[in-house]
This record gives C-alpha cells, sequence and structure tokens, in this order.
C-alpha cells in the first residue's frame, strides 16, 4: 500500500475544539480522515451516500428545504399514527419545524456516530 499525504486548511479554533473531542473519543484527526475516505471508497457508487454522510456531519439544509423535510416527515408520522388509530399530535406551528427538523437530525447523527462507535 502506498500512502500519500493529504493538507487542508481549517479554522484554528474549530481545529482545537475538534481535537479535544476527538481525544475526549480516543481518535486522532489522521483516524477520523482515514474513516472518511474509507467510507468514501466503499460508496464509490452511491455519491448520496457521500451527500448523506456529509448532511449528518454538519452540512446544513438551507431554511426552506428544512421547512419542506420538516412538514413531509410530520405528514408521514401522522398517516401512520392514523393507519394505527391513534390521534397525532397537534402540528407545531411553522417556526418550531426547523427546531423540530434541527432536533430530529442531531439525534440521527447521534445514532450514527454510536453505530460507529464514535460515542
Amino acid at each position: 500500500m502506498v500512502s500519500v499525504q493529504m493538507n487542508t486548511r481549517i479554522d484554528g479554533a474549530v481545529k482545537e475544539r475538534g481535537d479535544r473531542a476527538l481525544a475526549a473519543a480516543g481518535l486522532n484527526p489522521s483516524q477520523v480522515v482515514r474513516a472518511v475516505w474509507a467510507f468514501a471508497a466503499r460508496n464509490e457508487g452511491r455519491p448520496q451516500a457521500m451527500r448523506d454522510l456529509m448532511g449528518e456531519l454538519g452540512e446544513s439544509l438551507p431554511a426552506p428545504e428544512k421547512q419542506t423535510v420538516a412538514q413531509e416527515g410530520w405528514s408521514i408520522v401522522g398517516e401512520g399514527l392514523a393507519r394505527l388509530g391513534v390521534p397525532a399530535p397537534p402540528r407545531p406551528a411553522s417556526g418550531d419545524l426547523e427546531a423540530l427538523y434541527d432536533g430530529l437530525r442531531a439525534d440521527a447523527l447521534d445514532e450514527r456516530l454510536a453505530k460507529w462507535g464514535l460515542r
């Protein structure tokens, strides 16, 4: 195996905080970069997998798209509950949908990181 070196620029404060968080998890930046590149290599023919991963890692959707996703999700939940004969809770106000989306997204990220053994 031939190794290559990669160089990248990152905000110094973000790097410091990230290094502390990685160290607390028993990881170093090189391990994380290798894991991301391995993931990309395994999913070479599935570009959506990389877009999904980037979304989970913090590349946020624009606010209007968040609203759409949250509304669609709420509709899906409501339909599922209706099929089970369970009354759906009241739909949150429009402004609360972004907070709902952000909370669900954070939960999904925590779940994925735990699955990967990073939490």
